[in-house]
This record gives C-alpha cells, sequence and structure tokens, in this order.
C-alpha cells in the first residue's frame, strides 16, 4: 500500500524532544515500511522517518525563533497535501480537524487518528457534520466515547519499541513527572505530593507556551521549584529521559482531564517503572491495579499520598515483582507490532469496502 503520514512540522519525525504525535507517527511509518508498505511522511528535512519524505520545513519550526506563527507551516503543509493528495491508497491524518477541507477535494480515504479528548461541544459538532468521510481511529476506548458520531474503523493503542527502554528491577529514591507544563497534565499536584510525602520529584517537562500555560506555571509550579525536594529540569532528549525512567522509583502521573491515551505510562512500564495515576480518561485501562500501577480517586491528595507511600514502602522482593510486572505488561500491550497490525488491518478493511464498491 502507498500510504502518506501527515504530521505538523514542529518537530522532526522522530522527535529529538518531547513530541509524542511525531514520535508515535514515526514508529508507525517504521514498522510500516518494514513490512513493505510505501511509506510517504510529510515532515521536515532532518527527519530520520523511513521511507519518502514530502519537506514541507528545514527544521523543527518550533526550535526556530525568527518563525512568527506555527501556522505558516502548517498552511505549507496543506499545501503539500493539496498537491499531492491523488498520489496514495490511503493518507493518514495526525493533524486533527484541519483535514477535513482535503476530504471534500479528494476520494483516497482518509485515516484520521485523534490524539486529544472532545468535551467541548464544537469539535464535537464539527467533526460529525463534515468529517463523514473521514474514518476514525481512536486510541482508547475512553476517548471513543468522548467523540460519537462520526466513523469509527476500529481502536488501537498507542505502540513503543519496548526493547528501546532499558529494564532494571531496582530503583532509586525518586519519582518521576513526564509530560508539558500544562493545566490538563497534573504538574501542580504532584509537586504538591512530593511535598507532602517528603519524596524527591524529577520533572522532566515540556513548557507550554500558551497563556493557560504560563499563567498555570507561574501560579502553581515556579513557586515551588526551590523546595529541596523538587529537582526541575525542564524538556529532556529521548536519551536523557530514557535514563529517568529506567531509575525511577513510579511516575506519578495525577491527569487533570480525561487522558485519551497517555505514552509516558507506556514508556514507564517498559522500563519497569510502575505508574500512580487518577483514574480518569484511558488510565482504568491502561493500568491493572497492582500489575502496572495503581489508580486513585480523581482529586484526592490523600489517596494519592498514601498510594504514593506505598510504593515507596513496598518490601524489596515484592517490588522487583512489581517492576518485573510492569515490564510483561509493556510487552503484552504496547508493543509496535501490536500497532502496526491493528493499522494495517484497518488500512486494508477501507481499501477492501472502496475496491468492492467499485465493482
Amino acid at each position: 500500500m502507498k500510504i502518506a503520514q501527515v504530521v505538523w512540522p514542529e518537530n522532526s519525525m522522530p522527535p529529538k524532544r518531547y513530541g509524542p504525535v511525531q514520535l508515535v507517527a514515526s514508529i508507525l511509518a517504521n514498522g510500516l515500511s518494514k513490512r513493505g508498505h510505501d511509506l510517504t511522511s510529510f515532515t521536515t528535512a532532518d527527519s530520520t522517518v523511513s521511507g519518502k519524505k514530502i519537506i514541507v520545513a528545514e527544521c523543527p519550526t518550533r526550535d526556530d525563533p525568527t518563525i512568527p506563527d506555527l501556522l505558516y507551516y502548517h498552511s505549507v503543509t496543506m499545501a503539500e497535501l493539496l498537491k499531492h493528495r491523488n498520489e496514495f491508497d490511503i493518507i493518514h491524518s495526525h493533524i486533527g480537524h484541519s483535514i477535513i477541507p482535503i476530504l471534500e477535494v479528494t476520494d483516497t480515504p482518509v485515516v484520521i487518528t485523534s490524539h486529544g479528548t472532545y468535551d467541548n461541544p464544537h469539535p464535537r459538532y464539527i467533526y460529525k457534520k463534515y468529517a463523514q468521510k473521514a474514518h476514525f481511529v481512536a486510541i482508547s476506548e475512553s476517548q471513543k466515547k468522548s467523540l460519537p458520531g462520526v466513523n469509527y474503523a476500529g481502536v488501537v493503542y498507542h505502540g513503543i519499541d519496548v526493547d528501546n527502554f532499558e529494564y532494571s528491577d531496582e530503583a532509586d529514591d525518586y519519582m518521576l513527572y513526564v509530560g508539558r507544563t500544562s493545566p490538563v497534565k497534573g504538574l501542580g499536584p504532584a509537586i504538591k505530593a512530593s511535598i507532602a510525602t517528603g519524596r524527591r520529584l524529577i520533572i522532566a517537562a515540556h513548557s507550554d507556551q500558551t497563556e493557560a500555560g504560563k499563567k498555570y506555571f507561574d501560579t502553581d509550579i515556579k513557586p515551588y521549584l526551590n523546595h529541596k525536594e523538587i529537582d526541575f529540569l525542564g524538556e529532556v532528549d529521548q536519551g536523557k529521559l530514557r535514563a529517568l525512567m529506567a531509575k525511577a522509583k513510579l511516575l506519578i502521573f495525577p491527569i487533570q482531564w480525561e487522558e485519551p491515551f497517555g505514552l509516558v505510562v507506556a514508556e514507564a512500564n517498559a522500563s519497569g517503572t510502575p505508574v500512580v495515576a487518577y483514574a480518569r480518561g484511558s488510565m482504568p485501562e491502561i493500568i491493572g491495579e497492582g500489575v502496572n500501577g495503581y489508580l486513585v480517586e480523581p482529586g484526592n491528595d490523600e489517596k494519592l499520598n498514601a498510594a504514593l507511600k506505598k510504593v515507596f514502602e513496598i518490601p524489596e522482593a515484592e517490588y522487583r515483582k512489581l517492576r518485573e510486572s510492569s515490564r510483561r505488561y509493556a510487552e503484552k500491550n504496547f508493543t509496535i507490532e501490536r500497532m502496526i497490525d491493528g493499522y494495517e488491518e484497518i488500512y486494508k478493511k477501507i481499501i477492501g469496502r472502496i475496491n468492492a464498491r467499485r465493482i
């Protein structure tokens, strides 16, 4: 199959730092290429993803301070996609609602993988009214429920190269936060839990430069960064991140929204690191109690602190078993092969139905 992968050029494929959408699209493109499919990625010139590339920017646009608005290169991406729209068997979009105009000007089937959640009525309305020609893939059952009324082709969990994550059955005495400094990602509650329990927290976080993100950083994060338990690293590269995950006692994930998947959960588990998370969104789907982590009633600070203490106080032999179990869980549920199988089957079904209608 001739398959296009479409992402925004804020990050290369794969990203050097934080960029979960480009990371997933890269893993998918590389895996499909290995299976003999003809892949084309709309991406940056410095990307090393397998297959062909249609260049829409010379480097990750978020790294170029001379660009006044990242939307300029969104327009370039759309222009290139318009130009090449009829050259593929499948167009796989990771750019959200921006793909909708393409649906009106091509007969090439379009698969949309949603990477967000849809608790706002406006995206629900827009997708339901204008994206009926698209084939949606949800990344969790929870996410699927948040966007009803569209044409779902299936649910496919994100996959990672589990072997690329160093496994350790021992851990250092710190918990880890990985994500954005956005209100929905729960860094504020993670910091408060660290201080309340007296446990060191290492923060590897991408800075949210929206107005809401900046305000949240100033009010809920910055005032605590000089506390003795808090170690704020900011954004780190993938190698450093994997090293931190391998030795963390746990990953803390007190999300404040209906998390659509949570790639960091899979990455932590691949390292053997259990996750303590609020039971929101996809978390009850991908965290088994006592298997690869623990779920906590959302917003309950006392229960969050108790769960953290529980992990730190588990006897050594039992904790080793928890790390082994977390790794096995990742090997079973979050592999590249499982993700590729899912998407490959969806592509084939879509093309098969289209071909059957043409006969």
